[in-house]
């Protein structure tokens, strides 16, 4: 009986740590003011693809991409818009209130070897991202970081 138990504590430890190792081909969100303030001002990284998470005309978040990537993702849909057209539409777009609950978040995406691909614009401060063969990205919906910014879910525009 003993011998089973002690089994049973063994197996349930590895497969904790098992659970707990790092992903290795996910990358992270740095996060960063500047890329913030570049938000708020509607500027644009030349050159990069932008995408969007949530509806077009209220996207919960917006990010750029540099062009030697692709992403795949069911949640993000591309901005076909470019220079002055894209910074209206991100001035537009981009007016989330802040509250207690939320705070807008500017971050980098690095990949993971913590290369800058990317930027990163929302109310929600958590992007899950995977790096795949030939320079193409899975990319999750944004969310809330586990124990982060708790809010009620009345709507998308707050």
């Amino acid at each position: 009986m003993r011998s089973i138990v002690l089994y049973l504590a063994v197996a349930g430890a590895v497969a904790t740590l098992l659970g707990c190792a790092p992903c290795e081909e996910c990358g992270s969100l740095k996060r960063q003011n500047e890329i913030t303030f570049f938000f708020l001002n509607n500027k644009i990284v030349p050159d990069y693809d932008y995408y969007y998470s949530g509806r077009y005309q209220w996207p919960s978040a917006i990010m750029a991409i540099e062009p030697s990537y692709s992403i795949k993702s069911n949640f993000w849909k591309p901005v076909g818009l470019e220079g002055e057209e894209l910074s209206e539409w991100l001035k537009t777009t981009t007016i989330w209130k802040q509250s207690n609950r939320t705070r807008l978040n500017g971050a980098e995406i690095l990949d993971p070897k913590g290369s800058r691909v990317g930027i990163f614009y929302s109310k929600f401060d958590n992007l899950i991202t995977k790096f795949e063969a030939n320079n193409v990205i899975q990319v999750y919906p944004p969310s809330y970081r586990a124990g982060g910014n708790a809010r009620d879910s009345t709507s998308d525009r707050d």
